[in-house]
């Protein structure tokens, strides 16, 4: 920027920089202010020139605009001096980057790099990583008169989108159609967290090599696949459906969700007379009535006859999935509108098989009825488990963050663990005070949110909290916290890396943290107990106690040697010994989604000789996985879908 006199006026937008001075009046300790980003950027003619705007939710506060020479390969030098431009500006001004949204679509080579496991981080990923905003791209592109006004109009539409109640913005649009409730896995693909090519190297070449032959079948069969579950949010299903539809997206799939519309008084009967009761958590006075049934049975229809009946409705898709028995109800209306579509009922929660085999109440009723259903589908996939573990973390009130916490993170749920973790806790600190172990004995923290079809929530812990009031707990109740926290990640990862001992599992191995957790279920094929953390029988407090014990004799250090890799994400981490079952990448997104993409294949009847446009390589993987031949599904019955995956001892890709 020129130096200016005093009568040449205020710079043309031509001419703005950010400001980095720092403030004169900013206390060091106060909090950052949250701004938004535009930019819109242009290559041509051996330049590139952008325009960068910061938006405070209401206008513009501040603007900057370069023309820089550029060459081949040169793109690299512009994503660093924008980056670091913005990181600077933060620094000197006390602000937090919440949003930064880019006029779409970019020119080449700042656009979506090929899936290439050598290639460097993309522009927008390195916004996600480095400025730790969420990278926003809005189709505005030749929209404005100038730069300026693109990136304006990026961030506005942004806005839009994620902070609807914004000063700036006047109205905000529910998207519903004909079609039903869509959740709007990344505003509809306008965030990118991240490009192909970098999932590539988080995962080892073999299970990429398989997910991408899959894929590549799917997408040349001009497949299409529909997700129904009850909820956009809250819950492990919604957790799984938005990652995974991210990553199927950017393979190319043709890959749709829908939610029916919610209403408190059929979630109660699912939650606590579906769920709860296959759990085995149920009050005793529990049961599943005629009148729920029929209350369940007309939310379902009236929700299939509202968005989802019609020639264009979501069931003309070839493979539906529905998940779990929120929505079972839907199985034989798809089965009677779209004769032609292969259905999968998709089982993620345990089912006490042996209460429901020995003729237990209200267990088997439920099971029987939801069964009904389910009978209807043309696949039953289930997790080669029988029990679910909980998961657990924290957050805090009034923490003593010198003393060091055991940390939870779960939702207020029966099925959680909690009773006997707090119980295990108040053992500890009995046996820590018995033996004059420790001057300042740690905290725990019980944390987590809830999702939208679960009533438990606030019963469980309000449960949890008379718990932690009676005599039993008088002298160390206030070194426990439970209380609910938002959806956000930060505050939890933050949570996690602070914790000592934490009890749940990929979370903890990713952070390096001593993990306890039960020995039931799929918890012992990503806990190696005596080097990730200390597996314990389900439902023992004792166990518990025991293992804290142990824990805090052998000296904290162990805390930090779950894997020596520390917290980089270069391959998975923690896990069954490499080579044997299922392994660590199984649990994973990347493995979760390969077993999908292998079912649809299944069930559509795909194989090689139907699908032209493969690739030799991807025609041999798929003959491994015995896709290069039609096999009749009858003999999927009762096989883990992870093993039909690989290939057999002393068999070679």
């Amino acid at each position: 920027m020129k130096p200016s006199d005093e009568n040449s006026g205020p710079p043309t937008p031509a001419e703005r920089k950010l400001q980095l001075r720092r403030k004169a009046t900013r206390n060091a300790s106060a909090k950052l202010s949250s701004i938004y980003l535009g930019l819109s950027l242009r290559v041509r003619d051996n330049q590139v020139e952008y325009a960068v705007i910061v938006h405070d939710g209401r206008g513009s506060v501040g603007s900057e605009h370069d023309v820089r020479s550029f060459k081949e390969g040169a793109n690299q030098h512009v994503m660093d001096t924008i980056l670091d431009r913005a990181k600077e500006y933060c620094k000197a001004r006390g602000h937090k980057i919440e949003v930064f949204a880019i006029c779409g679509p970019l020119d080449h080579p700042f656009d979506r790099t090929k899936p290439n496991r050598a290639a460097p981080q993309s522009f927008l990923s390195r916004i996600w990583l480095e400025l730790d905003a969420l990278p926003f791209v809005a189709p505005c592109r030749d929209t404005q008169f100038s730069l300026e006004g693109e990136a304006t109009a990026a961030v506005q539409r942004a806005l839009a989108w994620l902070a609807p109640t914004s000063k700036s913005i006047v109205r905000a649009a529910r998207r519903r159609g004909r079609s039903g409730l869509t959740p709007p896995v990344d505003a509809n693909g306008q965030i990118r967290l991240y490009d192909l090519h970098e999932q590539t190297a988080l995962t080892s070449p073999r299970l990429w090599s398989a997910f991408s032959a899959l894929a590549a079948l799917l997408k040349h069969a001009g497949a299409r696949v529909t997700f129904f579950s009850a909820t956009p949010r809250g819950g492990g299903v919604a957790l799984m459906r938005h990652a995974l539809i991210r990553l199927w997206r950017l393979a190319g799939l043709d890959v749709r969700w829908y939610v029916p519309q919610g209403d408190a008084s059929v979630f109660d009967i699912t939650k606590r007379k579906f769920h709860n009761v296959l759990q085995g958590t149920n009050p005793p006075d529990v049961a599943l009535r005629p009148a729920d049934c029929a209350t369940f049975e007309r939310w379902t229809g009236w929700n299939y006859e509202r968005f989802w009946r019609g020639a264009e409705s979501p069931i003309r898709a070839d493979v539906m999935v529905v998940d779990d028995p929120q929505v079972a109800g839907l199985i034989p209306l798809i089965g009677g509108g779209g004769p032609r579509t292969r259905i999968l009922y998709r089982s993620h929660i345990e089912i006490r098989s042996d209460l429901v085999d020995a003729g237990e109440q209200p267990q088997a009723d439920v099971c029987e009825y939801l069964w009904g259903f389910n009978k209807q589908a043309d696949l039953f996939v289930s997790h080669p488990i029988k029990e679910f573990v909980p998961k657990v973390a924290s957050t805090g009130q009034r923490i003593d963050w010198q003393r060091g916490y055991i940390l939870q993170v779960a939702r207020f749920d029966p099925a959680k663990g909690i009773p006997d973790l707090v119980e295990g806790y108040r053992l500890f600190r009995e046996e820590v005070k018995k033996q004059g172990m420790m001057d300042n004995a740690l905290q725990l923290i019980l944390t987590g949110h809830s999702s939208i079809d679960d009533p438990d929530g606030t019963w469980i812990l309000h449960k949890l909290q008379d718990t932690l009031c009676g005599e039993a707990f008088r002298e160390i109740k206030d070194d426990v916290f439970a209380v609910r926290a938002p959806a956000e990640d930060r505050l939890l990862d933050a949570l996690m890396r602070g914790a000592d001992v934490a009890c749940q599992v990929t979370e903890a191995i990713h952070k390096t943290r001593w993990v306890i957790a039960t020995k039931a279920g799929g918890i012992p094929l990503q806990i190696r107990d005596g080097v990730d953390g200390t597996l314990v029988p389900p439902g023992d407090p004792q166990a518990i106690t025991q293992a804290l014990v142990s824990f805090y004799t052998s000296g904290k250090d162990i805390g930090r040697t779950g894997e020596s890799r520390g917290n980089e994400t270069r391959g998975p981490l923690g896990g069954a010994v490499e080579g044997e079952g299922r392994g660590p990448e199984g649990g994973a997104v990347y493995g979760g989604e390969c077993d999908d993409v292998y079912l649809w294949c299944r069930v559509l009847g795909l194989d090689t000789d139907r699908c032209g446009g493969l690739s030799d390589a991807q025609k041999r993987r798929l003959a491994v996985m015995g896709l290069d031949r039609k096999e009749e599904l009858g003999r999927l019955n009762g096989r883990k879908v992870w093993d039909l995956l690989w290939v057999h001892k002393g068999e070679r890709l």
